[in-house]
Order: structure tokens, then C-alpha cells, then sequence
């Protein structure tokens, strides 16, 4: 029966070879399809779990304000600008009806958290800029350019610096106060512009390009939870035109002295204080997002840390090591003031006194276990976009009292204000923005790169899935089209062999092995050139043509580091191919054996009366 199924396969070479090619491009199309399928479903799994869509807000300024403020060394006024704001927008604007949030818009304030017992990169005994001292003038003048002064007596900064002289000029002061040479003055000074003038030009610091110091003031700003500044006693002093004291007998029990001397305990304080930032998830923090900042050792804090406000923290590696910190050790925060305005990346603490010149207590003491140490670096050229120097992260749940103390208050900005919706979803999210928003608020959206891709990533599934549907809609007609020729043609054959006595079962393998011979030869040279074919296309391949590094590095080493390795890659095309073999046989023969079947309910005879088809 075997060889007669063959011969007669034999006697239709036309057929048969053409039979064989289109089984053979039809098997090649299904498997191409399925293994492009299910490697650009493995890549897009793949940039799902990787990529992050984050948003950031800032509100805008209705206008900008023009100042001028005079500049001792160009002898003229230099102008300035600053935002005017119609009001400081809450956060609660960000929720409306059908935004899609992951997590939810954060509005984040960092902390002052005193830290006496602790090794911080920043101390002031390293520090020169900003001095409380007295001083004494070397000769009577005027400081509208460089003067010399002695530092007597130093109540905060570098105290190598107590005896020396400096250089000294109320730059920022058209006409200030004259000076007495053997006067003592009290002053907070800090450098603010080149040395310049007549004096210092004939002075033999001149060829040094030396900084000179300028006077602060002493005027306090502290802020209400919703904003409102609090009044200082010694408001008047803001606009002092000469902020430099003469120290007399009983200087320093008056409210000038007194506030001098609380500033220099409040600056130390400043100096031994850890940043602490709280957030509802470290992807909504820049540094993170982008991967200036990773977690190195340890692990990211969890989500249900987050949600129920556990006492958990990251800390730098630079903390860690200065202070021989390591995962699961505790770290102590004495929580004093807050800062709802800058980031701990631009912003130091920089005092720790109130509108009252007191300073600060701790509002909140806690111990808080360290779960993973972080590794930092200098990303954004905008230092509010950076980590802090030893800056701590914290659940914001963590915190009990979120604004006390605070001594900066400000707008929403991108640094400080952001919020997580699913990839591919920021049309959706600003087509429901459009029914709410304001044109004070601005939204930024960071995806890494995932909405560039993404049109990419469908075009090619969808050209897979065609590649698959083709390949197998090709089978079948090929099947139900050459079935009719094949069974068709040797209806005669059929007759005759039940004419012998030949069982239907011994019939339909006759016929049926000669056409499963050609499909089997056909699937396996179709199936195997796809497969062949398949190999050129790998998913890093993919991830080359639809994903541009630049909008993340870290973005692009995470997939590489998930998609398909080399031998997974070959063990997919291997099965693929495999199942396409099997499919195609076993579509091929249920096919054949209903169209074998249809005839042998035929009576032999009645068969034998047909015109015969070839």
C-alpha cells in the first residue's frame, strides 16, 4: 500500500512539487510569525516592567517682578527678577475624576534632622563662607569698596580664621555706614563677590584674586503649614542699609545681641544636621528615576513600608561608610525644621532659628532601620534635581509632623512635586487634565523613552501576528485545495481497491501516506527556514531598533539584562518550530481523512460511474 501511495504521488509531479514549495513557504511564514510573536511579547513584557512614566508639576508665574540691588564693585545696580505667583496652588488640584495614578501626586518637604552624634560630609569648622564674628576696621572708612578687618572674636565658623584679617565690603549698599578704626562690630558676613577697590588693588593681595566678605541680615523668615510668613520682631532690620552692630557695654543682652548670638548656635546646629526626604516611592524622586542614584546595597523600601509608614530608611553609601552604617543597623532622627520649598539637593539647612531668633527643638525623635544603602552621583546639571549630601529617604507616612518649623515655603516645582500613571497612558491622562486644569500649572511628563517605542513595539507584534494568520490560513487553503486534487484524482483507485477486497482502513492509509509524506517534507523545510530566518531577528535586535538609549541608560542595561539570552532565544525557535511541524502534519491529515472518508462512503461502484478528475 505504501509503495503504491507513492507511485501514484510519483505519477503527479507537477502537483505534488508544487504542493511541497507552498507547504514549505506557508510552514515558513508560521513559524517566522510565532517566533517574532512570542520574542516581541517577551521584549514587551519586558519594557512594561522596566519603563516608569512619571509626571512632574510646576506652577507657573503669572508674571515676573523686576528689583535692583546695587553692586558696590561696577558702581551701579544690578536687576533682578523674581516669579509672582497668584497664589501657592495645593496639591490637591492634581485629583480629579479619571486620572489613572499609580501612585498619587506628592507635594514633598525635606527635614532638618540633628545629628550631633553622627560624621556628616559638611561641618563648620571646615566651613569659610559663612562667619558671626566680631571685627575690628584697620583704619577709619567707608566700606563701599574693600577694607581690611580682623576677625577678634569668632562665634560661628572656621575658628583658624579668629585673628586674621579679611577683606570686607557692604557690596550690596549704595551708601553704607562708615566704620572706626579700634571699634568692634558684630556682623554675619559671608564671601559674596571678588575683592575690588583702591585699597585692595594697591594691597599685595591683589595679584591673589582674594573674595571679600559682605554683611548679612539678621531678619528671620519663618512660615505657617499653609504658607503665610510669621512676623519678626526685628522685621524692621531686613532692609538694614548697614547690618553691622558696634559692640558697647551690654551689647549682647540686647535684642540684636541676643539674636546674633541664638544665630551662631542655631548656624552649629545647621552644620550637624542630616536632610530627610519623605516620598511615597523612590521612582518619583529624579535622581532615582533617572539612575543617577541606586540602591547598592540592601533593597528599595517596599510598598506596603510605604503605605503603613513604617520606620525604614535608605541612606548614601558616603553616610554609610563615615559612619560604619550597614543594612539592618538603626539610624537616629531628631526631626527640627522643614524646608517645603527647595530640594536637599540645591538646599543645605542653613539655620536653625524661628521668627523669634530661638532655636529650633526637635519635633520628632526617631529610630528608623536602615534597608538599603544608595550610591549617588551628579546627574542633572540643577542641583534641585540631585540627592543631598548624606540625605536620608523615609516613608512620608513615617513622619508624624510633616510641617513644623518651617523655614522655606514655595510652589510646586518638578523637583518637589511628582506622580506615577501607567505606561503609554499620558494622552489618556491629559485628555482628563484638559476638563480641570489651570494654565498655572505646568506637567512634564518623563516615560524613558516608552511612548517612542511604543509604535514601534505594536508595529512589529502586529506584522508578526500577520506573518502566524497567513501562514496558517495558507495551510489550510493548501490543504482543503489539494486534498480535492489529490483524493480527488484517485477516486478510481479508491473503487478498485474495494473492489479487491481491500478494507477501508487499509484504503485511507494508501491514499493518506503519500500526502502526509509531502507535508512532513514540506512543514520540515518551510518550519526550518523560518526558524533560520528567526535567528536574524533577536530581541536585543528589536530592543536596537525601537529603543533609543538616550532617554535612559539605565532603562536600556535593565532590558538587556531581562530579554531573551542567546540559548533561551534557540530553545524558542527549536520548539517553535516543532509545534509549527506538528500543527501543519496534524491540520494536514485531519483534512485529508474527512476528504478520504467523504469518499469511502461512497459505494464502489458509484465511484467507478463518476468521471474521473485528474
Amino acid at each position: 500500500m505504501i509503495r503504491n501511495s507513492i507511485k501514484q504521488i510519483l505519477r503527479m509531479p507537477i502537483r505534488s512539487f508544487s504542493f511541497l514549495l507552498l507547504i514549505a513557504a506557508s510552514g515558513m511564514f508560521l513559524t517566522l510569525g510565532a517566533v517574532l510573536w512570542i520574542i516581541n511579547n517577551s521584549v514587551i513584557n519586558t519594557y512594561e516592567d522596566t519603563f516608569i512614566t512619571i509626571g512632574t508639576v510646576e506652577q507657573k508665574a503669572l508674571s515676573i517682578n523686576t528689583t535692583t540691588r546695587w553692586n558696590a564693585e561696577k558702581k551701579d545696580y544690578d536687576l533682578r527678577q523674581q516669579p509672582v505667583y497668584s497664589r501657592l496652588l495645593p496639591i490637591s488640584m492634581l485629583s480629579f475624576e479619571g486620572a489613572n495614578y499609580i501612585h498619587e501626586p506628592e507635594k514633598r518637604s525635606y527635614y532638618g534632622s540633628y545629628a550631633p552624634n553622627y560624621t556628616l560630609f559638611r561641618t563648620n569648622e571646615s566651613y569659610i563662607e559663612l562667619l558671626i564674628a566680631e571685627v575690628t576696621p584697620l583704619e577709619d572708612c567707608i566700606p563701599d569698596e574693600s577694607v581690611r578687618v580682623k576677625i577678634n572674636k569668632l562665634f560661628f565658623g572656621n575658628a583658624s580664621l579668629e585673628g586674621t584679617t579679611i577683606w570686607f565690603c557692604n557690596h550690596r549698599n549704595e551708601t553704607p555706614l562708615p566704620l572706626e578704626k579700634g571699634k568692634n562690630y558684630a556682623v554675619i558676613i559671608n564671601l559674596s563677590a571678588w575683592a575690588h577697590g583702591s585699597r585692595f588693588e594697591k594691597s599685595g593681595d591683589a595679584a591673589l584674586r582674594l573674595l571679600e566678605y559682605g554683611p548679612n541680615s539678621i531678619y528671620i523668615e519663618e512660615y505657617e503649614s499653609d504658607g503665610t510668613l510669621k512676623k519678626d520682631p526685628l522685621e524692621d532690620e531686613k532692609n538694614n542699609s548697614s547690618p553691622y552692630y558696634e559692640v558697647t557695654e551690654g551689647f549682647y543682652d540686647s535684642d540684636i545681641g541676643k539674636r546674633l548670638l541664638s544665630l551662631a548656635k542655631g548656624y552649629d546646629m545647621s552644620y550637624k544636621t542630616l536632610p530627610v526626604t519623605g516620598t511615597n516611592s523612590t521612582t518619583l524622586l529624579m535622581p532615582f528615576y533617572s539612575g543617577d542614584a541606586y540602591i547598592s546595597q540592601g533593597r528599595d523600601i517596599l510598598g506596603e513600608e510605604y503605605e503603613d509608614g513604617k520606620k525604614v530608611c535608605l541612606i548614601s553609601d558616603v553616610f554609610a561608610k563615615n559612619n560604619n552604617l550597614t543594612v539592618g543597623k538603626q539610624v537616629n532622627l531628631q526631626l527640627y525644621c522643614t524646608n517645603s520649598q527647595y530640594s536637599a539637593g540645591r538646599d543645605a539647612i542653613y539655620r536653625s532659628n524661628g521668627a523669634e531668633g530661638e532655636v529650633y527643638s526637635v519635633f520628632e525623635d526617631s529610630w528608623y532601620t536602615v534597608v538599603g544603602i544608595y550610591t549617588a552621583t551628579l546627574g542633572n546639571s540643577q542641583m534641585n534635581y540631585n540627592m543631598g549630601g548624606d540625605e536620608v529617604v523615609v516613608p512620608m507616612k513615617s513622619i508624624e509632623n510633616p510641617a513644623t518649623n518651617i523655614i522655606k515655603y514655595g510652589p510646586m516645582k518638578g523637583y518637589n512635586t511628582s506622580f506615577q500613571i501607567p505606561n503609554g497612558s499620558i494622552d489618556d491622562f491629559l485628555a482628563e487634565w484638559e476638563k480641570y486644569n489651570t494654565d498655572e500649572l505646568e506637567i512634564t511628563f518623563y516615560d524613558m523613552g516608552y511612548s517612542q517605542i511604543k509604535s514601534g513595539l505594536e508595529n512589529m507584534k502586529l506584522m508578526s501576528l500577520v506573518l502566524l494568520i497567513i501562514g496558517l490560513f495558507m495551510i489550510i487553503f493548501l490543504m482543503l485545495f489539494y486534498s480535492h486534487l489529490f483524493i480527488g484524482y484517485q477516486k478510481v483507485r479508491t473503487a478498485i481497491e474495494r473492489c479487491l477486497g481491500v478494507t477501508k482502513k487499509n484504503a485511507r492509509r494508501s491514499i493518506l501516506f503519500g500526502i502526509i509524506l509531502l507535508l512532513f517534507l514540506g512543514s520540515t523545510i518551510g518550519c526550518g527556514m523560518g526558524g533560520f530566518l528567526s535567528r536574524h531577528i533577536s530581541a536585543e535586535s528589536l530592543n536596537h531598533i525601537y529603543y533609543d538609549s538616550s532617554y535612559s541608560n539605565i532603562a536600556e542595561a535593565e532590558v538587556k539584562e531581562n530579554i531573551l539570552e542567546e540559548d533561551e532565544n534557540t530553545l524558542v525557535v527549536v520548539i517553535t518550530i516543532l509545534v509549527s511541524i506538528t500543527v501543519i502534519n496534524l491540520l494536514g491529515m485531519v483534512i485529508s481523512i474527512y476528504r478520504i472518508n467523504q469518499n469511502l462512503k461512497i459505494k464502489p461502484m458509484k465511484l467507478l460511474s463518476e468521471k474521473r478528475n485528474q
